[in-house]
């Protein structure tokens, strides 16, 4: 059964039984289950992003953006998570920070920080130590930001 493997995929990867979650997911597909999602998922945490950014085609959803990010595709990464029903979660904001302190878009960090920390305050302490913003450590609105 399709959705019965899938399960067990989903389990698998619980348990980080990478090789057997990959294993029960093909079963699925081979079985007319659709599970490039969580290949997708799989792929991410595995480390390999860009067959993970295959598996997710033109998803919009946190996980697609996140493995595009990972992929070092950060136009796709925003575009992704501006179609995605997430884009305005804390989450995606702080990762279109870090999308934009990787493209060196400074005001942008500070804009997406400050939406992340209104969705969620904890993002402020995240922020704060986090080695994506070194750069902007001696910048006035980012330490107003994260103090």
């Amino acid at each position: 059964n399709a959705v019965v493997l899938n399960n067990m995929g989903v389990a698998a990867r619980w348990m980080n039984d990478y090789k057997n979650a990959d294993s029960y997911y093909q079963s699925s597909r081979n079985a007319g289950g659709t599970v490039d999602n969580n290949l997708g998922t799989l792929n991410t945490v595995k480390g390999d992003y860009k067959k993970a950014v295959g598996y997710f085609g033109s998803t919009c959803s946190f996980n697609a953006a996140l493995a595009k990010v990972l992929d070092g595709k950060y136009d796709d990464g925003t575009k992704t998570l501006d179609c995605s029903k997430s884009s305005t979660t804390a989450a995606s904001y702080y990762l279109k920070e870090i999308i934009s302190a990787r493209t060196d878009k400074k005001d942008m960090v500070v804009s997406n920080l400050k939406n992340a920390i209104k969705a969620d305050a904890s993002y402020k302490a995240k922020a704060a130590d986090d080695l994506e913003f070194a750069k902007l450590r001696d910048n006035e609105e980012f330490k107003s930001l994260v103090q």
